[in-house]
């Protein structure tokens, strides 16, 4: 099972943390170098370093006259990358193949995968052009524009997906369940660190109620499916669906994808008219659906994972 997968491998405490820090210094090193190409383009415009920061805070690069595909790419593909650095480090220092992360069973399960994804494309689409008003959507979609973004989204971002859910839903729900020994302690924490996360995004800034509760809505759906399945192929699937729907469908100006997508809208069309109950329903939906597909049964939250302790 996924959380017993946890005591395979060397799991003493310090090396989790040794893990840790490698990662964070990494990806680190990561986002700097891909910072660099904006640096000199903000050194070329005598861009100040207030304004600078500005942008990075707010996600708004439109000063630096580069194109939405180029600045995507170089914010992403740090993550991307470090997909690969942290499936060699956990090898290295763990002893652990990647596949015991993602999932308790013996091979990965592409078919959930791809449930997950089509399930969540269909929902944010029927959410979004049945539910919402439709004048809150502009038409931009210029094909120029748009075949570099799919083809820059389609690689960077399921890797961005899938490391976020490794690390968080896999490697860290594992140490916490070999910590804690209880699978809802371990649940509830991650998605409270996820959720946490992602303060620094730019919606945020000003709507902080609004969209952290939308991303805690969506950390309990991925942490709560991992747990049922046992497994990250799902919320995989799903996290990858909501981002690239974001980023190639319906882009929101002054959110984390502001990108040359089919549709835009603005963070203050969607404050005012995605009310959290429609969020909560979605969710509830997605669960729900999920819950009936795959037979899962309640119990499995309570459950307590087995396993050597990490603190050794």
């Amino acid at each position: 099972m996924h959380f017993q997968n946890a005591k395979i491998g060397k799991n003493q405490f310090w090396r989790y943390l040794l893990t840790i820090f490698i990662s964070f210094i990494c990806l680190l090193v990561f986002q700097v170098l891909f910072a660099l190409p904006l640096i000199v383009q903000k050194q070329n415009l005598g861009i100040d370093n207030v304004t600078f920061q500005i942008m990075f805070k707010s996600f708004d690069f439109s000063l630096l006259q580069l194109s939405k595909t180029y600045i995507l790419t170089m914010l992403l593909t740090p993550l991307a990358l470090f997909f690969f650095v942290f499936a060699f480090l956990l090898k290295l220092i763990h002893k652990k193949p990647l596949l015991k992360v993602m999932t308790g069973r013996d091979r990965f399960h592409w078919r959930r995968v791809f449930i997950g994804f089509v399930t969540t494309v269909l929902l944010l689409s029927i959410l979004n052009f049945v539910f919402l008003p439709h004048d809150i959507f502009t038409y931009q979609f210029d094909l120029d524009l748009f075949i570099p973004l799919f083809f820059v989204a389609i690689i960077v971002i399921p890797l961005q997906s899938t490391l976020e859910e490794v690390f968080m839903r896999g490697y860290l729900l594992q140490a916490f369940g070999l910590l804690f020994k209880n699978k809802m302690v371990s649940m509830v924490l991650i998605i409270i660190l996820f959720t946490t996360l992602h303060f620094g995004n730019p919606e945020l800034n000003d709507h902080f109620s609004n969209f952290a509760i939308q991303y805690l809505l969506i950390s309990s759906v991925l942490g709560l499916i991992a747990v049922f399945d046992d497994g990250l192929e799902i919320p995989i699937g799903i996290h990858t669906a909501n981002n690239l729907f974001l980023a190639l469908f319906i882009s929101v100006k002054g959110g984390t994808f502001t990108t040359d997508s089919v549709f835009q809208t603005t963070l203050e069309e969607i404050v005012l008219h995605d009310n959290l109950w429609l969020s909560a329903l979605s969710s509830t939906i997605l669960v729900a659906l999920f819950f009936y597909i795959y037979k899962w049964k309640f119990s499995t939250l309570f459950s307590k994972p087995k396993g050597k302790a990490v603190l050794k």
